[in-house]
């Protein structure tokens, strides 16, 4: 069966959110999508703060490397594995700047909604080891390619 996350249609969610399963977040699919909505709004009042302000038409170019369901992701999948930077940069198609970027960001927003991650109790270091952990659930992490620059 394919894991597959359902959020709120207002929600930009690419498939790469779809790898949110309780075996990597440990959260239910209705803990994952209940914390991801409500940090939506404090996400969106910090992009606009960082940008001076929210966009006055609508945005133009490309969209963010990683959507805030990936970010959050991301950030869960450093605390509770301890999985580099450089391997997670490789499996969601990005260079590990973005990672480390995601997770500067993610961090305070969770703090600010109260969510503690549970450490697990064997960190993944590879993206090998992530991979055949999450295929020993059923989620298939197919690495995404990088964009052609």
């Amino acid at each position: 069966e394919i894991y597959t996350l359902s959020l709120h249609d207002a929600l930009p969610i690419s498939e790469r959110a779809g790898w949110a399963h309780p075996a990597l977040t440990g959260l239910t699919t209705a803990q994952w999508d209940q914390l991801i909505r409500g940090l939506q709004e404090p996400w969106q009042a910090r992009r606009d703060a960082a940008r001076g302000g929210p966009p006055a038409r609508r945005p133009r170019g490309h969209p963010p490397a990683l959507t805030l369901a990936e970010q959050v992701l991301v950030t869960i999948l450093r605390i509770r594995f301890r999985t580099p930077q450089h391997a997670l940069a490789e499996i969601f198609g990005v260079v590990t700047d973005t990672i480390a970027r995601a997770e500067q960001q993610a961090r305070p927003l969770l703090t600010l909604a109260g969510h503690h991650v549970e450490p697990a109790a064997t960190p993944i270091r590879t993206l090998h080891d992530l991979t055949r952990h999450a295929s020993a659930h059923g989620i298939d992490l197919t690495p995404k390619a990088k964009p052609a620059r």
